[in-house]
């Protein structure tokens, strides 16, 4: 099981690929390709995304945050 730096449970894809990775207290996406997601955090009525990444690969990648 993968934890979030401030504790949380990782969900999605990040729970069960294993491309995903905690690394220096982030999660790391590596050695794999096509769509992936990661869900942390439970519901809420009143939030807002604070979303920090860097990139090594370009080809054909998006990365974004979405709150829903």
């Amino acid at each position: 099981m993968q934890w979030a730096s401030d504790g949380q449970t990782w969900g999605g894809d990040a729970k069960t690929v294993n491309a995903f990775s905690i690394v220096n207290n982030s999660e790391q996406i590596s050695i794999g390709s096509g769509i992936y997601n990661a869900v942390l955090g439970s519901t809420a009525t009143d939030a807002e995304v604070l979303f920090s990444s860097s990139m090594s690969s370009y080809h054909n990648t998006n990365l974004g945050a979405v709150l829903h």
